[in-house]
């Protein structure tokens, strides 16, 4: 469903599953869809509200108001897609192939948006003064956002401290407290051609601390939002060439293990 995905619209789906959960809601919704664009394409929000400041706040402040807040999703449940979500997805394939473009990019997430014009989203949007026929003609007669480009590795690293992904990592980390378990998530890798799923995971833990209890504590709470079942690696080097587990140079009491994607439950 998403081959033709560029990586930052992959990770607007990612952002609005965690907003979903956040609220507590059991689908992703077209306001859910906004949010997750909001916050991964910020050159495309400072088109579309220039001149405009404070909107995106508010259109968060709008959105929070609206909802009728439930206990919040664990992120490891896979939220579906709502009817409109799933129609602003179809729009923006359609909105795509307008283009001649070959790949779907948060752009294109927009146009769906406003095409589905009862939803949420488009309400907000419109609101803050746009409309379909305006986002399209600047989407059309403007620079590109994002080319699908092959990129040069498979893999994408993701270090906490950076990127909108890092912080959303961050703030699952965070929330579900593994640092006070001694578990530092250091970094994430994500196939990118594979739905932008995690692949392998860097965590700096106490040297003490044994890999069967490293793996118990990371997959008791799914800190990336859409990962899978982690198993500490077997291999005895990283592809730095040092060894695995290795020593953490910050802390010498500490260890940096490589936790890879599991095929079976750990």
């Amino acid at each position: 469903m998403f081959e033709r995905y560029t990586e930052k619209a992959r990770r607007v789906i990612f952002f609005a599953r965690y907003e979903a959960s956040q609220f507590g809601s059991s689908y992703i919704e077209s306001e859910h869809l906004l949010l997750g664009l909001l916050r991964e394409s910020k050159p495309l929000s400072a088109r579309l509200f220039a001149g405009s400041a404070g909107a995106i706040d508010q259109i968060r402040k709008q959105i929070e108001g609206h909802t009728t807040f439930r206990e919040k999703i664990l992120v490891s449940v896979d939220l579906p897609l709502s009817d409109e979500g799933k129609r602003i997805l179809l729009y923006a394939r359609e909105e795509s192939d307008a283009l001649a473009h070959q790949y779907i990019g948060t752009e294109h997430l927009l146009l769906g948006m406003l095409r589905e014009q009862n939803c949420y989203a488009a309400h907000l949007l419109k609101e803050n003064g746009v409309v379909l026929e305006s986002a399209r003609a600047q989407i059309s007669g403007g620079p590109r956002e994002e080319v699908a480009s092959p990129p040069r590795s498979p893999y994408r690293r993701v270090v906490l401290a950076e990127g909108a992904m890092g912080a959303a990592v961050a703030e699952h980390a965070a929330e579900l407290n593994l640092q006070s378990q001694g578990i530092r998530v250091r970094s994430v890798e994500y196939a990118c051609g594979a739905g932008c799923e995690p692949e392998e995971m860097t965590v700096c833990v106490p040297k003490e601390m044994p890999s069967a209890e490293i793996e118990q504590k990371i997959n008791a709470e799914n800190v990336t939002g859409i990962g899978p079942w982690w198993k500490v690696s077997s291999d005895k080097a990283l592809r730095s060439g040092e060894p695995h587990p290795c020593s953490c140079h910050d802390d010498p009491t500490r260890l940096h293990y490589v936790l890879l994607k599991a095929e079976d439950q750990v």
